[in-house]
């Protein structure tokens, strides 16, 4: 008895499904050097929340990474202040300078003046209570700083 699937047996190659599914695992911690593909303010889908959405390549392994960071807790206040202030040094690192920060749409008027293309040394960490790497610390380092 032949498979259902048999005649599909070719719509993908084994070594790009290996890639595609290493591309699936968390960015281990280290530091990258990344290519900014796309950063934009935007809401969360299920919360309708304020967040940064960011898409990075990785140059080097050609992997994309993905970082949507939530800007707004409703239960914590000092996390919704963490947050912001994560994201605005993050924006800051790539925009080499300080924003003024005096109210949210600071930072969504920054986001433009960072160049779609630019590229920056990225250290990537995760919080020690952060076991399944699902919520990945991001800080641009100097290029002396680099590896």
């Amino acid at each position: 008895m032949s498979s259902v699937w048999e005649r599909f047996d070719n719509i993908a190659k084994p070594e790009d499904v290996e890639q595609a599914k290493a591309s699936m695992e968390p960015v281990g911690e280290g530091v990258y050097k990344m290519r900014i593909e796309q950063l934009e303010a935007g809401e969360s889908k299920n919360s309708g929340l304020p967040m940064l959405k960011a898409r990075f390549r990785i140059l080097g392994s050609n992997r994309i990474f993905f970082y949507n960071k939530l800007l707004q807790n409703l239960n914590y206040q000092f996390i919704t202040d963490k947050n912001i202030a994560e994201v605005l040094a993050l924006l800051e690192g790539m925009l080499g300078e300080e924003i003024e920060y005096t109210k949210l749409s600071d930072i969504e008027d920054a986001i433009p003046m960072i160049p779609i293309g630019s590229e920056h040394i990225i250290k990537v960490s995760y919080g020690e209570k952060d076991t399944e790497k699902s919520f990945p610390e991001l800080e641009v380092l100097e290029e002396e700083e680099e590896f």
